[in-house]
């Protein structure tokens, strides 16, 4: 026995001592009447009852709230294991939807969504693995029941639809939800990525470099990107020119409205020109195709210029000669050039062009060429044996 316990026992054994001493000096007396009844009992006897009594009470009392404490530790516990059951089959639905299956990660994080009690994030997930499971219906349930769950996060439902409806090929369904969410957030960085693309989805370029510069502007995204998007818009746009009833009108307008910053990109000065030749315009087409290769030279350019054929073929074979003397041993130039001289009825001249060409770079369009002055000039044999060397690189291209 401790010390402590000890000392208690002497105490209670001198209580009950005195206890006893005082009872037998002088028992009191007490007397309960209620009603007919009356009680009688010495005052000790009547204080031994309430120390029981009051002891009964103290032990019901402490059971009782032990009990309470007990349940509540019990009630905690269930709660905490439900919560953990709920994560691990979050996680677990979220390792099946990486790994692609679908029809099993939209079980598993569904039963996680009725477990918790803020299941926004299995009920968004559970949304995207019923959609690309196929069941778009179910897909679209799960979404509204997502943003319900949390009302604050209707610009996360709203992306997530738009993508899905993206990945199913649906881009106008994608741009009708992205009009809603950028009606209430027009400098959202998530509304305006998925804007650019389904707008180049939807070939509309204006919504293109209106999505674009946001994003320039908002400095959220890579530079290279967006300046390469904005010249893929304005490309479409001169090739949209292409449709119109006015194709070389529309495609001077749309070349007035190109920053110019981009007007000496040769692809883009290609598309406008190309919308040019189509609409008939060959003198504007080949002002602008020489300006631009005086500008810089560039082999794509060159080989539209020795095609176009413009009304004034000695001027286009006196400009194309003045890049010879930067430029003297390019095929594709010397090609230009024997173009050029066929058109400006100079056969001899273009045949030198063309074999100079065939020299540094055999191609089956300069044989095309020259083979067609041989036959020509009556040179039958060799005429052929070009046409047949043509037909063979246009069969194995290199």
């Amino acid at each position: 026995m401790t010390a402590r316990g000890l000392l208690l026992l002497l105490v209670a054994i001198a209580g009950g001592a005195a206890f006893g001493l005082l009872a037998l000096r002088d028992p009191g007396y007490v007397l309960i009447s209620y009603g007919n009844r009356t009680f009688e009992t010495s005052v000790w006897f009547a204080l031994a009852i309430l120390v029981l009594v009051a002891a009964v009470v103290g032990t019901a009392w402490t059971i009782l709230r032990r009990t309470l404490r007990s349940r509540s530790r019990l009630s905690a516990w269930s709660r905490e294991r439900r919560i953990r059951n709920a994560h691990a089959q979050t996680v677990q639905g979220t390792i099946q939807l990486a790994e692609g299956d679908f029809a099993a990660a939209r079980t598993t994080l569904m039963t996680a969504a009725e477990q918790v009690e803020t299941p926004f994030v299995s009920l968004l997930s559970a949304a995207l693995a019923a959609h690309r499971a196929g069941d778009a219906e179910q897909g679209e349930r799960l979404l509204a029941r997502a943003e319900e769950a949390a009302p604050g996060a209707g610009t996360a439902v709203g992306l997530t639809r738009a993508r899905l409806a993206g990945e199913a090929g649906q881009w106008r369904q994608c741009r009708q939800t992205l009009d809603r969410l950028a009606s209430n957030h027009p400098r959202h960085p998530g509304v305006l990525r998925l804007s650019l693309k389904c707008a180049e989805r939807l070939e509309d370029w204006e919504g293109v470099i209106a999505a674009a510069t946001a994003l320039g502007k908002a400095k959220v995204e890579d530079a290279d990107g967006l300046d390469a998007a904005v010249r893929r818009a304005w490309r479409g746009r001169l090739a949209a020119s292409r449709g119109s009833e006015t194709v070389a009108a529309h495609a001077r307008e749309t070349w007035k409205a190109v920053p110019k910053a981009l007007r000496t990109d040769a692809a883009l000065v290609r598309e406008y020109a190309e919308a040019l030749l189509s609409g008939g315009d060959t003198d504007t087409a080949e002002s602008v195709l020489r300006a631009a290769i005086n500008a810089d030279f560039d082999r794509a350019l060159v080989d539209l210029y020795g095609r176009l054929r413009s009304g004034r073929p000695h001027r286009q074979l006196d400009a194309a000669t003045a890049w010879l003397e930067s430029h003297p041993e390019d095929p594709g130039l010397l090609l230009a050039l024997g173009r050029l001289a066929i058109a400006s009825d100079e056969p001899d001249r273009a045949r030198g062009y063309l074999e100079s060409s065939l020299m540094l770079s055999p191609t089956a369009s300069a044989r095309g060429e020259l083979a067609s002055l041989y036959l020509a000039a009556g040179e039958v044999a060799q005429g052929r044996r070009l046409l047949e060397q043509a037909l063979d690189d246009d069969r194995d291209p290199r």
